[in-house]
């Protein structure tokens, strides 16, 4: 067996013409990377444009299967993979190439499906924290007992504030109210008077009730015209 090339370790220069640090000490010159030097290697531009493709296009439907095979498990699902992709692409180099592209693919949605599990998961658990501190009775005991007093003083208190603001609030006011009122007591007074003499109406009602009893006693008259046609009749006969 062959050993191990012997890798000489990074010493600075010492200027000496023997030794790890030999030689004349000089500045390091920094090259330029020639575009040759690049190839196979994607720029952020180039990445950014692939990764909008494929949100808008999606997968294609040779890579969903290889995404499939992989997820399905079984006897080597890999090489199963393999063979499928070489099928489609051609060359066994670009079938390996694409189905580790759908293994990264398949890990990061599973990191993804983890992800938003736990979420769900904590907003379920704070959801049933909030539910059981709302509907906990309030507490009954020593702390709950200077709270009550404090809330009953409060009560008590507020009517005698009001009461006492609005006094300082309006005096004026209250000289005005005696003269209001005697200004609306002659109004009362005349809108009650002519209600009183309003109930002589009824009597006169009353008193024509016997109107209608002469109209009955005039009927009679209307008898006696009848009893006046038979005279007519036997003056006509005496005639003849």
């Amino acid at each position: 067996m062959s050993a191990a090339p012997f890798k000489k370790p990074e010493v600075k220069k010492t200027g000496f013409a023997v030794g790890l640090g030999k030689g004349f000490i000089v500045t390091p010159r920094v090259k330029r990377v020639r575009q040759s030097q690049k190839k196979g290697k994607t720029g952020e531009r180039v990445k950014q444009v692939r990764a909008l493709i494929r949100e808008v296009a999606g997968w294609a439907p040779y890579e969903k299967r290889i995404m499939e095979i992989l997820k399905g498990g079984g006897n080597n699902p890999t090489k199963r993979a393999w063979r499928f992709a070489k099928q489609r692409l051609g060359t066994h180099s670009r079938a390996k190439k694409k189905v580790n592209e759908m293994t990264t693919v398949n890990s990061s949605l599973a990191q993804r499906a983890a992800q938003a599990s736990k979420v769900t998961e904590k907003k379920a658990v704070v959801k049933k924290t909030v539910a059981k501190t709302s509907t906990k009775k309030p507490v009954k005991g020593k702390d709950a007992k200077p709270a009550a007093k404090d809330a009953k003083k409060e009560k008590k208190e507020a009517p005698a504030a009001a009461s006492a603001a609005a006094e300082t609030a309006a005096p004026a006011k209250t000289d005005d109210k005696p003269a209001k009122k005697e200004a609306a007591a002659p109004k009362d007074k005349a809108a009650a008077a002519p209600k009183e003499k309003a109930a002589p109406k009824e009597d006169k009602k009353k008193d024509a009730a016997p109107k209608e009893d002469k109209k009955k006693d005039a009927a009679p008259k209307e008898d006696k015209k009848k009893d006046a046609a038979p005279k007519k009749d036997a003056k006509k006969e005496a005639k003849k």
